[in-house]
């Protein structure tokens, strides 16, 4: 089977569908996305004139909304390692799960050493996010700068790769300069 018949709209259509008719997450396969991402990109590059360009526009915004209620529906769902449905979960999804406990234990840090009187753990924690470094990848030139940590980086052309203070790298994110690339997407363990 190929790629392009595992998934159209109408499969799209009945996912969605059942994921919202049910009070927990279900199985699917775990390219699912892969397969979303693939025929939204299959709409998106077909090019048509006229009444044909329309239709394939409104196609496009259905299956985009379609995909959205998909991803919504599961993740509001949101089930702990160990829940019977937790296995049921598409490797993205675990993804954010990761994301969101980790927020939360900073969170939960930063309110205790707050309301527990803990200057000291609140200065650590200023510390360490000062220090924190990101990986861009530049989308347009920029020339040398002074970091937030006060050391000079670059300059540097379109589609260089580069490791700045976070600070720096999100303000060029802001800025659309730069795109951030999340460092445990690129750590292979061994």
């Amino acid at each position: 089977m190929q790629v392009q018949d595992r998934i159209g709209p109408g499969t799209l259509s009945k996912l969605v569908a059942d994921e919202l008719a049910s009070g927990s997450v279900q199985q699917i396969d775990m390219d699912t996305y892969r397969h979303v991402s693939e025929l939204i990109s299959r709409i998106r590059n077909e090019e048509y004139d006229g009444v044909e360009a329309k239709m394939k526009d409104s196609l496009l915004s259905i299956v985009t909304e379609m995909a959205v209620l998909l991803v919504e529906a599961r993740m509001s769902k949101s089930p702990k390692p160990g829940a019977p449905d937790y296995k049921h979960l598409l490797n993205e999804e675990k993804r954010v799960l990761d994301f969101q406990d980790d927020a939360q234990s900073a969170h939960a840090a930063v309110l205790s050493a707050v309301l527990e009187g803990k200057p000291k753990v609140l200065e650590t924690i200023s510390e360490r996010h000062k220090k924190k470094m990101a990986l861009v990848v530049m989308r347009e030139g920029a020339d040398a700068q002074v970091g937030s940590d006060l050391r000079e980086y670059g300059p540097y052309a379109e589609y260089d790769v580069a490791c700045l203070p976070l600070e720096n790298a999100s303000a060029l994110e802001a800025k659309g300069s730069a795109t951030k690339l999340r460092w445990a997407d690129y750590v292979h363990s061994t």
